[in-house]
């Protein structure tokens, strides 16, 4: 993919996913827990809401919607979770996970306005021109 891609398109693919993903997850009111925000291409740390463990939210995604963002480890056990975007992704994968987020977060009890999230995350993809 990276030869037929090119290896500085990918760089510019990733950090367009990165920036729709933490666009996204912003939208939901929700924090990101990453330094150099926008260098941030390989994945986003997502600070669990108050009172949600960020486990039950990796683990809710998953079952219910077949999408894999991973628990915190270690400290961050429980306070974060994790979306990756770095390799064979495309903007309807950020999207996908956008909204599966959104959906688990409601369940979950977290308020959610419906589509803030995958909207958001729409718009960066028009602006760059991959949408």
């Amino acid at each position: 993919m990276v030869e037929t891609e090119g290896i500085e398109q990918a760089w510019e693919r990733h950090a367009i996913l990165g920036k729709a993903t933490r666009e996204g997850v912003k939208a939901l009111g929700l924090d990101v827990q990453t330094e150099e925000a926008d260098r941030a291409c390989v994945l986003t740390a997502v600070v669990a809401p108050e009172g949600i463990d960020g486990a039950k939210i990796s683990k809710h995604v998953r079952e219910k919607h077949g999408i894999i963002f991973a628990p915190g480890q270690g400290r961050l056990k429980g306070k974060i979770f994790r979306i990756g975007h770095c390799g064979y992704y495309a903007p309807r994968d950020i999207l996908m996970g956008l909204a599966a987020l959104e959906a688990s977060l409601q369940t979950l009890g977290y308020p959610v306005k419906e589509g803030a999230a995958t909207s958001v995350a729409a718009n960066v993809f028009r602006e760059a021109g991959l949408a």
